[in-house]
């Protein structure tokens, strides 16, 4: 059974609310800090920081830390950002 996390009033913007969430979720413990840049679409109104922090995510549960290993991050971002692009026409905020 998953828990359930409110956000819309949390003060939190929409990058920091998903690790957050993340680290709730599955005990993690990226730094919030990494989203603060990153709401309202970067903040400028281009690429969604929920799907930046979604990256940033990606990369610290799945990235690499010797350039010779695969880069298993890389395929899943380009899983996230077909699946935004598909669902939302769209990764800008």
């Amino acid at each position: 059974m998953s828990k359930k996390t409110n956000y819309v009033k949390g003060g939190f913007n929409c990058a920091e609310c998903l690790i957050d969430a993340h680290n709730k979720h599955n005990n993690g413990n990226i730094p919030v800090s990494l989203g603060s840049g990153m709401g309202s679409g970067m903040t400028v109104a281009s690429i969604c920081g929920a799907v930046n922090a979604a990256a940033i995510v990606i990369g610290a549960v799945k990235g690499r830390t010797n350039p010779e290993d695969p880069n298993e991050a890389r395929a899943l971002v380009n899983q996230l950002m077909k699946s935004v692009r598909e669902k939302y026409g769209s990764e800008i905020c």
